[in-house]
């Protein structure tokens, strides 16, 4: 390939890749607008973002094999690999051998997964240079900050802007909202410095609005994670700290979530904070019931049949488990459910690694995030984000591995050429 084809190509593949990223995390909260605004069916416009998103993945893909990029850990796209298989035959068996006691439209249901899942995550399966995450974390800035005046339009359009005192519009539920605002409040947060004013100012109103939002979901999935992403950012520093520096942290996150709470409490009116009160009655909470049914019918199931698994949706609500790896266990027996394991245990190594990275560090709160949203609300068929940060993260890792080696081996080479 001529060099200067190759530089325009590599130029494309790298704005395509950065607006995947924001793509992933942000765009479908900011699309969703479109519909209510409107008037028109959700699919109408879902329907055409999806394509056109898969689109452009198709060709950041074979952009980047075509520019030789490195894959990430062969590992895992083995184990991922081998776990899709296992996936789609326990569909196709559900679907033509046993009859599910479940009205569905299996042709949909599997242009979802195409859609949704499988060809938006395949340009993540290269390693990622650090100037390219840079660039993302830029976008996904902005276009998380549009994403969240795009949530409040929606919500003031839509007629059930409220579901129970619930953040909601008639197209984004109450749990998408808070995820949302959990990822801006790390995109902002975890930003690297800088001196200019309108990003500083613009990282304040990210992580302020990402808490607003969360809260005002009222959802316990998300504000789990919000917790989990805090405590990482506290326990885990990028640099190291003094205990002045950890203490003026402290203070600016007590001063973001106080504010925060602040705003949700005024906006949520006569209502009060509908978080507190869910989280009060945890005990009688009716999305906590199904949840518990829906992971014991999952054990029951796996305990029926370890080895192949069982079927894909839980039988007594005939709904997905809403924890990946009771799915895995549910729907692929102990293999699929090894084959998980091991993905997420190689992703989480990538991820503390990535903590300690300025540059990368969102990445790894970020799975994080996504790894614990896949417990309590997850689907290992739809949930793209889960495994496109499982991806990313990887190849942030894997990346950094490699210039590791190839850095020491160049000074080894160095060295015998000094050698009389």
């Amino acid at each position: 390939m001529d060099q200067q084809v190759k530089t325009g190509f590599g130029a494309l593949h790298d704005r395509m890749y950065t607006a995947l990223v924001a793509a992933m995390l942000f765009g479908f909260p900011l699309v969703s607008t479109v519909s209510v605004g409107l008037g028109l069916s959700s699919r109408m416009v879902s329907i055409p973002y999806r394509m056109a998103i898969s689109a452009a993945s198709i060709a950041s893909f074979a952009i980047a094999a075509a520019l030789g990029k490195r894959l990430i850990d062969r590992r895992v796209i083995w184990c991922v690999g081998l776990l899709a298989v296992m996936l789609m035959l326990r569909m196709f068996w559900d679907r033509t051998v046993v009859s599910l006691p479940i009205d569905l439209q299996w042709g949909d249901f599997s242009m979802q997964i195409l859609g949704i899942t499988v060809l938006p995550v395949l340009p993540f399966l290269f390693a990622v240079d650090r100037a390219q995450v840079v660039r993302a974390h830029s976008t996904s800035l902005w276009l998380g900050l549009v994403a969240s005046v795009a949530i409040v339009i929606g919500v003031l359009l839509s007629i059930r802007a409220y579901v129970g005192g619930r953040l909601a519009t008639d197209v984004l539920n109450p749990i998408s909202i808070g995820a949302a605002g959990v990822s801006l409040y790390v995109v902002s947060s975890s930003l690297t410095a800088s001196r200019r004013l309108v990003t500083f100012l613009a990282r304040a109103v990210g992580a302020l609005a990402g808490v607003g939002l969360c809260l005002l979901s009222a959802s316990k999935g998300p504000l789990l994670e919000l917790l989990a992403v805090i405590a990482l950012q506290f326990t885990i520093p990028a640099r190291p700290l003094t205990k002045a520096q950890r203490a003026l942290y402290v203070v600016g996150i007590l001063a973001v979530i106080g504010v925060a709470t602040g705003v949700a409490i005024w906006a949520s009116g006569n209502a009060g904070l509908v978080l507190w009160s869910r989280l009060q009655n945890v005990s009688s909470d009716p999305s906590v019931a199904a949840r518990w049914l829906l992971w014991r019918g999952a054990m029951e199931q796996f305990d029926r049949s370890p080895l192949l698994g069982d079927s894909f949706v839980e039988s007594t609500l005939r709904f997905y488990p809403h924890n990946a790896f009771l799915e895995s266990m549910m729907t692929t027996g102990i293999g699929g459910l090894m084959l998980l394991t091991v993905s997420v245990l190689v992703a989480g190594v990538s991820a503390f690694r990535a903590l300690r990275d300025p540059a990368s560090r969102w990445l790894g709160l970020l799975f994080v995030q996504q790894l614990i949203g896949a417990q309590t609300s997850g689907s290992l068929y739809l949930d793209q984000s889960f495994w496109a940060m499982l991806f990313l993260v990887i190849g942030v890792g894997s990346r950094a591995r490699h210039g590791a080696f190839a850095s020491s081996l160049g000074i080894q080479i160095s060295g015998r050429s000094r050698r009389p």
